[in-house]
């Protein structure tokens, strides 16, 4: 049966990058695809529009607490979803769940699906701050997802579902968004200068600078490794890393920094380690799927989402929030044992086949659809 499917997405780069393809096979199912979102670039915007998907640009700040500002937001969203009429809405991500889950309350949607990809900077434990936003959000999703089904990506974040009330039979557990396996290929060997890569949005709490305090340690030590940031500047987030900072660390030939890399497959052809030593609330980040997915050894923090796609001491290494000596210490192990990095390499890209396989991430949101 034809449905109207609307997403419900904090930016258009992020729906590119994690829901496009599922939104693609909706509608190669005979469904009306609906784009909610706020524009970042005008090439993102033609390129959705392009597939055929119906783009409503809402100007949604992520981090913003005016409550006037955020009331006329919320009012605009209601009015562009009443004039739609959906079957289905798919909010993503916390803030377009939040407003998303009431909307869909008010106009009586048929199905709502709310996906939660990590709970944020907010609910994560080096942030002590915000505690009042926090339970303010605790109470809204404690009224509004028992009326969805939701989707989390590891199990920290199904306990804290649970918590807020919502039936175990509500929640789907899925592994990330996944990739297209087919894309990435498996790395075969160590570069005899090895690359090591940390790939994400330029924030503090994505270990950023514990990744540049490793390179310091490992540059003291003479080792001859380079070093890659890649990712770009999230100037609504609160958290992130002034333009400065990046420009100093390159300044010191710490490191090279690409900026925002569009082909992430062809990059990670020529990467032999990845570092991602984050402490935001992660769901499972798709930076590490895309290296795990090129049989790329990892090196993560030992928090929930990371841990999901990392084992510790099989396709890399669990390492404590800040703690740069450990990280470098990750990389020396993998970059002076050849055969541990092999290992460890191919046990990446098994473990990307057994639970990343994205078609089959697409097939199970699809067939929620059809309820």
């Amino acid at each position: 049966m034809k449905k109207k499917i609307v997403f419900f997405v904090s930016t258009d780069r992020y729906f590119i990058t994690h829901r496009l393809r599922l939104a693609t096979k909706a509608l190669e199912n005979g469904h009306q695809v609906y784009l909610i979102t706020s524009k970042t670039y005008d090439k993102y915007i033609e390129l959705i529009i392009d597939k055929n998907i119906k783009v409503i640009q809402l100007n949604l700040h992520r981090s913003r607490l005016n409550i006037f500002l955020e009331l006329v937001i919320f009012l605009k969203l209601l009015i562009k979803i009443f004039k739609i009429k959906p079957d289905i809405i798919h909010n993503v991500a916390l803030k377009p769940v939040v407003y998303g889950s009431l909307v869909s309350i008010l106009l009586r949607t048929k199905l709502t699906i709310n996906a939660i990809a990590g709970t944020g900077i907010i609910f994560s434990k080096a942030n002590k701050s915000n505690l009042f936003l926090q339970k303010l959000i605790k109470f809204i999703l404690s009224k509004t997802l028992k009326k969805s089904l939701v989707i989390v990506q590891n199990n920290h974040d199904k306990e804290f579902i649970i918590k807020l009330g919502v039936h175990k039979k509500s929640i789907i557990k899925q592994n990330g968004v996944g990739v297209n396996l087919n894309e990435y290929k498996k790395r075969l060997k160590l570069n005899e200068r090895p690359k090591i890569l940390l790939a994400s949005r330029l924030l503090w709490s994505k270990g950023v600078g514990d990744y540049v305090d490793a390179i310091k340690i490992l540059n003291k030590k003479g080792k001859s490794l380079e070093f890659l940031l890649a990712g770009f500047s999230d100037t609504e987030n609160p958290d992130h890393i002034k333009d400065e900072f990046i420009k100093n660390w390159q300044n010191q030939k710490l490191l090279t920094f690409l900026g925002w890399v569009e082909d992430m497959p062809e990059l990670l052809t020529n990467i032999d380690i990845f570092c991602l030593p984050s402490y935001y609330g992660e769901g499972i980040p798709k930076s590490l799927i895309e290296a795990t997915a090129s049989g790329i050894p990892c090196i993560t923090t030992d928090t929930p989402g990371c841990r999901s796609a990392v084992k510790n001491n099989e396709n890399g290494f669990l390492v404590g929030i800040s703690n740069p000596k450990e990280i470098a210490s990750s990389i020396e192990k993998l970059t002076e044992n050849k055969k541990l990095y092999l290992d460890m390499s191919e046990k990446s890209r098994r473990l990307a086949e057994r639970n990343f396989d994205e078609e089959a991430i697409i097939n199970q949101t699809l067939n929620l659809y059809e309820k």
